[in-house]
């Protein structure tokens, strides 16, 4: 995974040409994006995600932005870092209930032996 940090204008410039000219298209012709968090999951931090809303903490990372990008091209985009924290919460959000579904699995096998 690629994950740039992205502070100078003429970088920003650049990235979202670069990003034009790979995508010359709206992505949206294809359909609307699934979000990730299937079923829909709780925040893992509801009490400081309810502070961040509130707050004007975000507004310190504004003017600065993240490139991130896998390999294999699932994920391609530039993402304002004041906005990140929500997409970093809800990556989380999805592990623990990863970890709550393999739990149960095993406590059912377990159960099975």
């Amino acid at each position: 995974m690629r994950f740039d940090i992205i502070k100078d204008e003429e970088k920003r410039q650049n990235r979202r040409q670069f990003l034009n000219e790979k995508y010359p298209y709206s992505l949206e012709k294809f359909g609307k994006v699934v979000c990730f968090e299937m079923p829909a999951l709780r925040s893992p931090f509801p009490t400081l995600s309810a502070f961040l809303e509130r707050s004007s903490y975000p507004r310190r990372f504004w003017g600065i932005d993240y490139y991130v990008a896998t390999r294999g091209g699932f994920i391609d985009r530039m993402v304002p870092a004041s906005e990140y924290y929500k997409i970093a919460f809800r990556s989380i959000a999805d592990e623990l209930f990863l970890l709550h579904q393999s739990a149960e699995a095993i406590d059912t096998l377990v159960k099975q032996i």
